[in-house]
């Protein structure tokens, strides 16, 4: 199993799954799994490479992959990262040795995100991202600053795809030095990231001054400790010079092309990281709802919870469930957990609590100073509208123009709450209609294409 602090899900692969005797995209059952050094026998769904990154894996000689074990699942341990050797593995107390290195906070978040404190007094944000091969990487708009202030550096570009965000064409250039906010690392590769990429880290971390990602490489360029258990990690900076990066020329030195370590291989994760296990409930349950196995969903994410009472996903993915099944007292009382563990991270679960309370007869009478306090983006919109500051046509022109979210999807959103409104207010037939059309656009990943078609069963369709 590889480890990828980049990752919020745990995942066993279609290599590891034929090797158990299974079919890809089919749930293990009762198969026991051991990862880590831990026995789990809950179901995990099984995920399939797109061809470009089996391309990859075949051009770079990697190994094919069991699995990938994501940050959720070992943040609670106290780890010590060794990039050179590829292992993470967990200590009892902090290494002596860490009380000269510098300190930063953990971001609450589904990945491994660090605050990083500005020469101005203000913050940055950095993703460590075990699962890259690269530098450190920054958005579109600060590479271009880079460049601006680096016009010497020769720039290289390849063709690389992120799982989340996509293809993207990565420009790549040498730093003798960069400086992220106070931390200054030295003779590392410095690339652009995917647009979509920085936009989900500053969405994550409001208020951040800059964002980077620092991957592999760059993590050879430092040491890493991570206190999950407090909220903390400690960064050691290594002296030049950095190891060759393949096909990237440094400042007075001819251009390497090498195959350089970075580049292969995958993480061991020692016996002695405790995994919570919880997410792996998550991810079960989440497959099951995309089977409609809803029982089964709920059994699942009641397992999570049991390991982990403060598991706000799985707070959020049983209420979904619970108000599909037309059980809304109990999803109103988990969407309320999920405000209460994730205040800046629960702006869906508000929206659907807003329509619940209406379905109940109740108006939530602190909905629109709640609502003030969301980010900008398509669910503040969709907010708008639940408050009654936006009608049905403007809400429909809002849904013609990206905000968050594509077009076709925020599209068939807008028809799952114009119809909720109407309900609201007795036009059941109005409602039937903007629910059907929610449907008919085909969003079956989406929550609401779901709640949508619980509520043409109960009007009877």
């Amino acid at each position: 199993m590889d480890l990828d602090t980049g990752s919020s899900s745990t995942v066993l692969f279609a290599a590891r799954a034929k090797r158990l005797g299974l079919k890809a995209a089919e749930l293990s059952g009762p198969t026991p799994l051991t990862i880590a050094g831990q026995t789990f026998t809950a179901p995990l769904p099984m995920f399939r490479f797109p061809w470009y990154y089996r391309l990859v894996f075949i051009t770079r000689k990697r190994p094919s992959l069991d699995g990938v074990v994501g940050w959720p699942e070992i943040y609670d341990n106290i780890l010590v990262f060794d990039a050179d050797r590829r292992t993470v593995r967990s200590v009892e107390q902090l290494p002596p040795e860490t009380a000269g290195w510098l300190k930063l906070k953990l971001v609450p978040n589904r990945w491994l995100l660090l605050e990083i404190p500005m020469a101005d007094g203000k913050t940055g944000t950095m993703e460590v991202d075990t699962g890259s091969p690269f530098g450190v990487e920054m958005p579109p708009g600060q590479w271009q600053e880079w460049k601006a202030a680096h016009p010497k550096a020769a720039v290289t570009s390849h063709l690389g795809g992120v799982l989340s965000f996509g293809i993207h064409f990565w420009h790549m250039a040498w730093a003798d030095e960069i400086q992220l906010g106070l931390l200054t690392v030295t003779n590392v590769v410095v690339e652009d990231m995917p647009a979509a990429q920085g936009a989900y880290i500053r969405g994550n971390t409001p208020g951040a001054k800059a964002v980077w990602t620092i991957g592999m490489y760059a993590l050879r360029r430092m040491d890493l400790v991570v206190d999950g258990k407090n909220g903390f990690a400690y960064l050691h900076p290594k002296p030049p010079p950095g190891p060759p990066y393949p096909g990237v020329k440094r400042p007075g030195a001819p251009q390497v092309m090498t195959n350089a370590p970075d580049t292969g291989g995958d993480w061991s994760v020692a016996d002695d990281v405790r995994l919570r296990g919880d997410g792996l409930y998550v991810m079960s349950g989440k497959f099951k709802c995309g089977k409609d196995d809803l029982a089964g969903a709920l059994a699942d994410f009641n397992c999570a919870l049991e390991l982990n009472p403060k598991n706000a996903e799985a707070y959020s993915r049983r209420g979904v469930v619970r108000e599909i099944q037309g059980d809304f007292a109990g999803a109103l009382s988990d969407y309320d957990k999920v405000i209460e563990l994730s205040p800046d991270g629960s702006d869906w679960e508000r929206l659907y609590r807003q329509t619940l309370l209406w379905r109940l007869g109740r108006t939530p009478e602190d909905f629109a100073k709640t609502l003030a306090g969301c980010k900008e983006g398509w669910t503040k919109t969709l907010g708008l509208f639940l408050v009654e500051k936006l009608d049905e046509k403007a809400l429909l022109a809002a849904a013609e123009k990206s905000d968050g979210e594509s077009v076709p999807v925020q599209k068939a959103l807008a028809r799952y709450y114009i119809g909720m409104m109407r309900l609201s207010k007795g036009d059941k037939a109005g409602a039937r209609d903007s629910f059907r059309k929610c449907r008919a656009a085909g969003m079956t990943s989406d929550d609401e294409y779901h709640f949508a078609g619980a509520e043409l069963r109960r009007l009877g369709k």
